[in-house]
């Protein structure tokens, strides 16, 4: 079931960007819960601009790909109160670097950049497999970060003017995240699932790789 997953979540990381837009990603994530049980739901700009992650919508102003909002809740029967693990992946389908364009040399391996999203659905799916006793939520925000006439230019203020962003590049790293770092990582699953203990999509994908 593990080795099945992983599998699954390679894949993923395979596709190439045009073939692995965020929409497409989020229907892949919901058809996939639907062959194991999982809950899914799958958000786009509306949902970002109620939830305030103004940081993750900037991303995207750039594409003409809109951002997909994924939400996957594993819920055993029985199994009504009690811990919530949360889950954080970014699912960056296709990185440029934006208007900090990156190099060329390389590019097409920006397509990977939505590593750590594809291995918290794999997760997702594991856990569907495996039957945990407890609940699990896992958040993954896609989206293409493309040079654009509408794409945020470097010096920009985050749309609620609470971050200066100089690198367009690093920018892209918000994307999960309401700010940078973990507390931001349980801020978004905990717009889902208060007091939920929060595994980033990057810790998790290292350890899995040692599986």
């Amino acid at each position: 079931m593990i080795g099945e997953s992983q599998n699954f979540a390679r894949s993923l990381v395979n596709e190439p960007g045009n073939k692995l837009t965020p929409t497409i990603l989020g229907q892949r994530a919901s058809q996939m819960a639907s062959e194991t049980g999982l809950k899914s739901e799958v958000w786009s700009t509306d949902k970002l601009q109620e939830l305030k992650m103004g940081a993750f919508w900037s991303v995207s102003q750039g594409s003409e790909q809109p951002p997909a909002l994924i939400v996957l809740r594993y819920e055993p029967e029985g199994v009504t109160g009690g811990p919530v693990l949360g889950l954080v992946g970014k699912g960056i389908t296709f990185d440029t670097g934006g208007i900090s364009i990156k190099p060329s040399e390389n590019m097409e391996k920006m397509k990977y950049d939505m590593a750590g999203g594809a291995a918290m659905i794999g997760a997702m799916r594991a856990i569907a497999l495996l039957k945990p006793r407890i609940r699990v939520l896992a958040v993954v925000c896609a989206a293409e970060n493309m040079p654009d006439g509408k794409a945020q230019k470097p010096g920009e203020l985050h749309p609620k003017d609470t971050i200066l962003f100089t690198d367009i590049i690093l920018r892209s790293r918000f994307t999960p995240l309401r700010w940078d770092g973990m507390q931001g990582q349980r801020m978004i699953v905990y717009a889902f699932e208060p007091k939920a203990p929060v595994q980033s999509g990057g810790e998790l994908g290292g350890r899995l790789a040692g599986i």
